[in-house]
């Protein structure tokens, strides 16, 4: 008896200590695909009108919301519309293809699945609120002997009322006879924080440095704070506009210190395909008036185009365009301009 007693107590304390676990993996969530199939899985995010899907032995998949009947799951989610409206809660099907409902603590809301621009889950590891992607490039000339490398990214991480992200893109240039010193170097690097402030408005903050030789620029370090508005935000586009207030610190090639205030005002689109070959497009204009030097003003031009080429890798091309009517440096260009191809990854 006392032989059998202890073998229930082992059985039952095994059951109380891996039970959790074995519910904690498990995958509950379910997606109905237009042709009937219905999959268990895990959802993990909803972005650019896919559908991020965990399957057991598949990995993450991605699957168009347009080829989904309906789809549910018990998890709180934050759910974003294209109008802008925000819920809070979890998602369930109905009895109408193409139709869900989000049951939040306070109502139940019937929408269409296309109505719907991002899902991300509230309560997830800090892995699946993050998000990213990495770039490279180089070019030689055996004439010259002149090399060009450039390489750019970013992180971002999301909570329910916060998104920041960490961004870098640069390039250098140097002959081969000397890999210690750069012809001509640029560096950016921002990190930005935005938080919800009503639909389709958010605040935003954010902390910058910029390096160009070209301009005789040794360093810009920049703070500033505005508003973002997204004018237009669908599955495949988003066009939002940023008006800020910037003062900065600059170092030109000479060593002079200067502080300055600056305006900013920038349009950014984006634009996705997902049909093969997936397709990404992003470019964005600034132009950025001095407030206390007036006369002075700036103007930044970027575009990146990606091809998904496998699963999550990419090759792409980067432009991008820089003026300064009033450089840093006394003898510097007032614009610079660069052209690169690329291969990158993402992850998500």
């Amino acid at each position: 008896m006392i032989v059998l007693r202890n073998v229930f107590i082992a059985r039952g304390l095994a059951l109380f200590i891996f039970l959790p676990l074995f519910s904690v993996g498990q995958k509950t969530d379910t997606l109905i695909h237009r042709n009937g199939n219905i999959l268990k899985g895990e959802i993990k995010k909803i972005d650019l009108g896919i559908i991020y899907y965990k399957m057991t032995g598949m990995g993450t998949i991605k699957v168009q919301l347009d080829k989904v009947s309906s789809f549910k799951s018990r998890k709180y989610f934050e759910v974003v519309m294209e109008s802008g409206e925000v819920f809070y809660g979890s998602i369930d099907t109905t009895n109408k293809v193409g139709m869900v409902r989000i049951l939040t603590t306070e109502s139940e809301v019937m929408t269409s699945i296309l109505r719907i621009i991002e899902v991300y889950p509230i309560k997830s590891n800090f892995w699946s609120r993050t998000s990213g992607r990495f770039d490279v490039g180089f070019n030689y000339t055996k004439a010259s002997r002149i090399a060009r490398v450039s390489y750019s990214g970013n992180i971002g991480y999301r909570t329910r009322q916060l998104y920041a992200r960490f961004a870098w893109d640069g390039l250098q240039t140097f002959q081969d006879a000397d890999t210690t010193t750069f012809l001509t170097s640029r560096l950016n690097l921002l990190l930005t924080v935005q938080k919800r402030m009503r639909e389709k408005w958010y605040y935003t903050a954010y902390l910058g440095s910029n390096e160009n030789t070209e301009l005789g620029l040794n360093l810009r370090i920049y703070v500033g704070a505005g508003v973002v508005n997204d004018f237009i935000h669908t599955n495949k586009n988003r066009l939002f506009w940023i008006a800020a207030i910037s003062p900065n610190t600059e170092s030109s090639a000479e060593n002079v210190d200067t502080y300055n205030v600056e305006g900013q005002f920038a349009l950014n689109y984006r634009y996705f395909k997902y049909s093969t070959p997936e397709l990404h497009l992003d470019t964005d204009i600034q132009f950025i008036p001095s407030i206390n030097e007036w006369g002075r003003y700036r103007l930044n031009y970027n575009l990146d185009v990606s091809v998904e080429v496998i699963y999550n890798f990419y090759v792409g091309t980067q432009l991008y365009y820089n003026f300064d009517n009033q450089p840093a440096g006394e003898q510097a260009s007032t614009d610079d301009w660069g052209l690169t191809m690329t291969v990158g990854y993402s992850f998500n």
